[in-house]
């Protein structure tokens, strides 16, 4: 495989907002990398793609943290316990080593190693088990709606860029998340039919996970790739909007609006051609809510 070196990038984002200083890092040569990267993005800024995949490695790779908590809040349920320790975190770490071994690749002037371990120093104190759900239930629910969410970014990320060993390894990704959402989605309908839940109450739950999937470890992530790209420029709030602000475009025009609906749906107990029906408007409300926003 080859990599397609000398990519400069002294333009300004459309919104005109985080572009860093300066030229960005050229690509290396084939021999270097045996990684394929093309010259041209096209649709999607690089800048934002970097950020996104920087941001989601650090994120990915530390999921170890996740696992210990998950395993502890379900401790007496070995079924999920032994999934969750034998194939969820192997593949979650996976994940980010794939991720970082392209920024290495795309992006080799940008100290991933520093970066990371600033983040983990920060971010790790606020993974603890006080951020659980109240009820196993609902944390099932919220892991089906972080699942769902995850494998919508990758889908997006892979239909957006026309560099093919990104796209490779976006949908790569996004298949195995989809993967992890229907295990947890199976574990939710077991303890479901144990426990009755009504439909208000896992909508409640899929709101409160929506609302926080921009959580504080995309933020913190966010922030010390943002840091290590602008050695010398404080952080503020406002580059981490202007980010998202990026990543709204880019979903206006690639987010799988239609998949993400269906796979919301799947936690509510729906006759099936009632689900049917009401999936084509829901993803078309959901599409406009992203260009509107």
């Amino acid at each position: 495989m080859t990599l397609v070196s000398g990519y400069t990038a002294d333009r300004e984002l459309p919104n005109g907002n985080i572009e860093p200083p300066g030229r960005m890092p050229s690509l290396i040569s084939a021999q270097e990398a045996g990684v394929h990267i093309a010259p041209d993005l096209a649709e999607i800024d690089r800048n934002i793609v970097f950020y996104i995949v920087a941001s989601a490695s650090f994120v990915e790779i530390t999921s170890e943290l996740y696992t210990q908590n998950l395993s502890d809040f379900f401790r007496d349920d070995e079924d999920i316990v032994g999934w969750i320790g034998d194939v969820w975190q192997r593949e979650e770490l996976g994940h980010g080593a794939q991720l970082k071994s392209y920024v290495h690749a795309a992006w080799p002037d940008f100290d991933w190693n520093a970066a990371y371990q600033r983040f983990f120093d920060e971010f790790s104190p606020e993974c603890a088990p006080t951020a659980m759900a109240a009820s196993q239930r609902q944390e099932l629910v919220a892991l089906c709606v972080v699942e769902t969410g995850t494998a919508s970014l990758y889908r997006m990320l892979a239909e957006a860029t026309h560099e093919p060993e990104l796209s490779r390894i976006a949908t790569s990704i996004a298949n195995q998340e989809i993967g992890h959402y229907k295990q947890f989605l199976r574990h939710f309908l077991r303890y479901r039919s144990r426990e009755e839940m009504s439909v208000l109450a896992i909508l409640r739950a899929v709101s409160a996970q929506a609302a926080a999937i921009d959580g504080i470890d995309a933020y913190v992530a966010f922030k010390h790739v943002y840091l290590s790209r602008n050695p010398g420029t404080e952080f503020t709030p406002s580059a981490y909007k202007a980010f998202r602000k990026g990543c709204r475009k880019l979903s206006s025009r690639h987010f799988p609006h239609r998949m993400a609906v269906k796979m919301l749906l799947r936690l509510l107990p729906l006759p099936p051609t009632l689900e049917r029906m009401i999936v084509p408007p829901l993803a078309l409300m959901t599409r406009l809510l992203f260009v509107m926003s």
